[in-house]
């Protein structure tokens, strides 16, 4: 099975580039249950070998990707699935 792919953001979304199935992961978490910080996402996935610094990254990753938007609550960002994202795959 083929991994989804997602707009480029190097080449304007112009190309297409595989998600990972760790970011695949991530973002499937947030679609399903809705806004979650990285230590709510660290909690949910409930792997030892996973840290908090590397759900950071994954959800940054997927930010520069604009399949997932961030809002600051104190001193932490809380993450959602994209809105342009959510809107792609009502068809699907």
């Amino acid at each position: 099975m083929k991994p989804p792919l997602a707009e480029c953001p190097k080449c304007r979304g112009l190309g297409k580039i595989p998600i990972g199935s760790g970011l695949l992961d991530t973002l499937n978490i947030l679609k399903s249950k809705g806004p979650k910080s990285a230590p709510d996402i660290h909690w949910i996935l409930d792997d030892d070998y996973i840290t908090i610094t590397a759900i950071n990254q994954r959800l940054e990753d997927l930010r520069k990707l604009g399949l997932v938007c961030r809002v600051r609550q104190g001193r932490a960002f809380v993450y959602s699935a994209s809105p342009k994202h959510l809107a792609g795959q009502e068809g699907k």
